[in-house]
């Protein structure tokens, strides 16, 4: 019996996070850090589990930091990778206990 090169649960869990991340994105205002950090999280592990969902067990991601190294396979080896080289800086927000 051959095995699919595909995973096909990898690739749903991977389409969902993206729909959320997505619905997140474009209805809900991101009003805070924390929304915009969740939203980030949701949208790169979206991401990585679609890439491993087709590529398997062929993935592997050594990251440098000061004070250690990381070392990961797999969907947090692309986790990791999109996560840290991610460029955008954090949106500043408005403090709303200044509000009259």
């Amino acid at each position: 019996m051959k095995s699919s090169k595909i995973d096909w649960t990898s690739i749903i869990i991977g389409i969902v996070l993206l729909i959320i991340s997505s619905i997140l994105i474009f209805t809900v205002l991101l009003n805070t850090g924390m929304q915009y950090w969740i939203t980030r999280i949701l949208a790169s592990l979206g991401v990585a589990f679609l890439i491993t969902g087709v590529s398997k067990d062929s993935i592997q991601a050594k990251i440098n930091l000061p004070t250690a190294a990381i070392t990961a396979t797999g969907t947090i080896a692309v986790f990791f990778v999109l996560y840290f080289s991610n460029p955008a800086d954090e949106p500043t927000y408005p403090n709303p206990t200044h509000q009259k």
